[in-house]
């Protein structure tokens, strides 16, 4: 079957090619920055190491994937659903994640300065305690103390 990618802003193609699933052409390419995946449904993918920066990735299912080491910067990935995913080690910073489902996600070592995480579900979530500080501002919260 044949799939394409277009640009987030543009709508200009970007990627064009064969594979059995969209999944499958997905995980063949490494290099997406920028690119319209709003939507899409990528549950259980192989995307590690992948760049997604600047990509618009509102409402996509990446649920249960691996997305580790992967380059999210500047993505739009409110609404999406990413329970379970493997977000270690990713550069997320200036990422919406807003209302997004990110319970049981492994979010350790990830880099989340300036992305937002209002109304997000961190329910289960791994986080290092050296991230705190930076998931409270992301989650648009105040501390009282």
């Amino acid at each position: 079957m044949k799939y394409q990618i277009k640009k987030r802003y543009t709508e200009e193609i970007m990627l064009e090619g064969e594979a059995e699933s969209f999944k499958e052409f997905i995980e063949k390419k490494g290099d997406l920055r920028g690119s319209d995946l709003r939507g899409s449904n990528l549950r259980g993918s192989n995307l590690r190491g992948s760049d997604l920066s600047d990509s618009d990735l509102r409402g996509i299912d990446l649920s249960y994937s691996d997305l580790s080491y992967s380059d999210l910067r500047g993505s739009d990935l409110s609404d999406s659903d990413l329970r379970g995913s493997d977000l270690s080690d990713s550069d997320l910073r200036g990422s919406d994640l807003s209302d997004s489902d990110l319970s049981g996600s492994d979010l350790s070592n990830s880099d989340l300065s300036d992305s937002n995480l209002s109304g997000s579900d961190l329910r289960d979530s791994k986080i290092k305690i050296t991230q705190k500080d930076e998931i409270i501002k992301a989650l648009k919260i105040e501390v009282i103390e």
